[in-house]
């Protein structure tokens, strides 16, 4: 479910308004593959709390790597050491708290640093691919948007210094210009396009003319040079991926049309690879467990090569299964923990086979899911120690509260209500707003004969920190707890703003009809959506963005989706997904609350109790 600052002569401070802005200095040169300590100094009013971290992020050896590291405060200020990877030649840096949330992201910018080889002398390529790095993934891990013109001024600056940058990532740069205003980029799409046309056509070069014309949305020009590319290269790397689309597309399925489409691209393309046989293979696996065939599922999983592959589909799958939470039934739940624990094994044996900590890293991250995903159907199997093991051993900065409320209930299942009541306390105390977490401390406290006025007094407290965190986060990302106006028009054509549901609660749910997490949110909304159906004071807003095609395709396509899977949605349509980048959305599905004021009380990716969040948002 699951991509520059300013150019110095020497990378060593990075940002250098010290009254007005924080600072991340290095302490020498920053080279690769040295111990180099840098230094945080935050500007002044910035309240920050007791313990911090740096979270640090990188491209190396074909992965993004996110890791944090521990900031010491000394006289000077806020120390951290890390040593970069020989081939990384840039990182960016926020600064975090313990739980990961991002307290300082230099004005949305993040803190970029570029780096000189063990030689002392600057990576050429260091400047663009901060660049990239900032436009490609940075924005979503830090969950920043960046000024506008920031990333494109990087990039011409880059371009300035080393103008042989540019061949390798001017598509980029017209990417993010295209992001800034569409009316300038598209002169130099355009011109861009027809250059590499008029000189040596290659499939690289035409593929590269197809993603310009998109981009400028000539639709007659892409069908033109994709008719070029595919006659030109019937064998390439472009045709194939027409053929596997064409697949994904088709709305009939079977296992054996599966394997009749493997022949023929094994015929068409000469390619019997492992790799072409795992595609066809993870279909199958798909499918099969789509109709819940475990039979033909095991089969084909036999045959897989990469079993890496098939862990990420095994978890989606199984998180299916599992009713995705605690208080929700599950089904086929022997089968799940079966899919379950070899997408664990897969994992497992890639983090130990692992050589380096880059190469460990993203398998790390991938165990921490899955294993929050096998805890949850082992307790619902039962199995409350094994359940508690899993989700015990899962990295604690990356808990959310489904993992609180499941941990606690097996503490509690294994140690007793003693120990799962301190563990809740400490939780709560911290800023969790679980409902879940408050009603079983509260049913603990009545086992425990704990005065019911000691829980009231918990849950305040507990209610207070939330709340107060909650803003702080909202306000770190979005300046202020005020909600943006937007005008949008939903499937009927009705024009929607949100100024007009003043003195409304308002859900905001920002989804896409490709998106699988969306999908396996929707059912638990519709709930929400049902409960409140009739309370003239609550309303969802469900905003479709990020689609490819015209307003009037969009709009189709959503109403098609709405209709075949029985929701009673209000869908407005972004077809130019303007609103993302005013609410900072970088990942969906991502929810707002907004209270009668027109406050945001809530934001974020889940809601474990989504009516207790509404009802909350009533008061406030």
């Amino acid at each position: 479910m699951k991509i520059f600052t300013t150019i110095l002569s020497v990378a060593v401070v990075l940002v250098c308004q010290a009254q007005t802005q924080s600072t991340l200095t290095a302490t020498s040169t920053p080279k690769t593959g040295e111990v180099i300590t840098y230094v945080y100094k935050p500007h002044a009013g910035l309240v920050l709390p007791e313990k911090m971290v740096a979270s640090v992020l990188y491209f190396n050896s074909g992965y993004f790597n996110n890791i944090v590291l521990p900031l010491i405060k000394g006289a000077s200020g806020y120390r951290f050491a890390f040593i970069a990877p020989d081939s990384v030649s840039s990182f960016l840096v926020c600064i975090a708290d313990s739980s990961k949330s991002v307290i300082d992201n230099n004005a949305d910018k993040a803190f970029t640093i570029t780096l000189a080889d063990k030689t002392g002398k600057k990576f050429v390529n260091a400047d663009v691919s901060a660049a990239w790095l900032l436009s490609n993934y940075g924005a979503y891990v830090f969950k920043i948007t960046p000024p506008k013109g920031y990333i494109t001024g990087l990039y011409k600056a880059a371009f300035a210094a080393d103008p042989s940058a540019k061949k390798d990532y001017y598509i980029p740069y017209l990417q993010a210009l295209n992001g800034d205003d569409k009316n300038a980029a598209r002169p130099l799409i355009m011109a861009y396009a027809r250059k590499l046309m008029a000189g040596k056509l290659t499939e690289s070069s035409l593929t590269d003319v197809i993603n310009l014309y998109r981009l400028a949305g000539e639709k007659d020009s892409v069908q033109r040079v994709e008719k070029l590319l595919v006659t030109g290269y019937p064998k390439g790397e472009y045709a194939k991926s027409q053929f596997l689309n064409a697949i994904s597309a088709q709305t009939e399925h079977s296992v054996q049309k599966y394997l009749a489409s493997m022949q023929e691209y094994i015929s068409t393309f000469g390619d019997s690879s492992a790799v072409v046989k795992d595609n066809f293979y993870i279909m199958i696996i798909s499918y099969a467990a789509d109709q819940k065939d475990w039979q033909t599922l095991n089969k084909y999983d036999a045959l897989v090569n990469d079993k890496t592959r098939v862990a990420g589909l095994y978890n989606n799958i199984v998180w299916g299964l599992s009713g995705q939470h605690i208080n929700n039934a599950g089904t086929d739940l022997d089968m799940a923990a079966s899919l379950s624990q070899r997408a664990l094994q897969t994992i497992s044996s890639k983090i130990a086979s692992a050589s380096s900590p880059d190469e460990k890293q993203p398998w790390q991250s991938a165990f921490d899911t899955y294993a929050d995903t096998y805890a949850l159907i082992l307790y619902k199997l039962g199995k409350f120690d094994s359940a508690y093991y899993y989700e015990n051993a899962i990295d604690k900065s990356n808990f959310y509260d489904g993992g609180r409320e499941l941990l606690a209930s097996c503490i509690e299942k294994i140690k007793g209500p003693e120990a799962a009541r301190q563990y809740i306390e400490g939780e709560l105390l911290a800023g969790s707003s679980s409902t879940l977490l408050q009603e079983q401390l509260q049913n603990i406290y009545k086992q425990l004969n704990i005065p019911a006025e000691e829980f009231s007094r918990i849950k305040a407290k507990s209610d207070a920190v939330a709340k107060e965190k909650a803003i702080k986060e909202i306000v770190a990302l979005l300046g202020s707890t005020q909600a943006k106006n937007f005008s949008l028009k939903d499937l009927e054509g009705n024009t929607v703003t949100l100024a007009s549901l003043r003195n409304k609660v308002v859900v905001l749910d920002f989804w896409a009809t490709w998106c699988g997490p969306c999908r396996a949110s929707f059912p638990a909304m519709q709930e929400a959506v049902t409960k409140y159906k009739d309370d003239k004071d609550v309303v969802f807003l469900f905003l479709d963005v990020w689609e490819d095609g015209d307003e009037a395709a969009i709009r189709k396509n959503g109403a098609k989706f709405i209709r075949d899977n029985h929701y009673t949605f209000r869908v407005l349509v972004d077809h130019q997904s303007k609103v993302p980048p005013v609410y900072k959305v970088v990942a969906i599905p991502t929810k707002f609350i907004i209270d009668r004021k027109g406050n945001i009380v809530f934001m974020g990716h889940d809601i474990s109790d989504m009516p207790a969040a509404i009802e909350n948002a009533k008061q406030s």
